[in-house]
């Protein structure tokens, strides 16, 4: 009866370890799409204030396979409308860039 406790012990472990020898599948995309979003207290920007209040950002990425990838970054000002100078409280970026490991062939 003494070996009927290992035996289960045994049999749990195997079980809870056996997905780690599956193979993985096959991924048949073309890349990988990404967002982000975040409330922050205060933005700062190249260590200037741009804007005491809250602020909401949002990141949206799409990496190609390939290496390219296209995003879009926004957040909130909470600038004055009325201020001509500003882009009424909303700051937007969008870029393109070409990434790759050093170790990739």
């Amino acid at each position: 009866m003494s070996q009927l406790p290992k035996l289960g012990l045994l049999v749990l472990l195997v079980s809870m370890t056996s997905d780690t020898f599956a193979e993985d599948t096959q991924n048949l995309s073309r890349g990988e799409l990404s967002a982000i979003i975040g409330v922050v207290n205060k933005y700062i920007y190249r260590g200037g204030e741009k804007s005491d209040d809250p602020s909401v950002q949002f990141g949206l990425e799409y990496a190609y396979n390939s290496g390219i990838f296209l995003c879009y970054w926004g957040s909130t000002l909470n600038y004055d409308s009325s201020d001509a100078n500003q882009d009424h409280g909303f700051e937007h970026d969008f870029y393109i860039g070409y990434g790759r490991a050093l170790n990739e062939s």
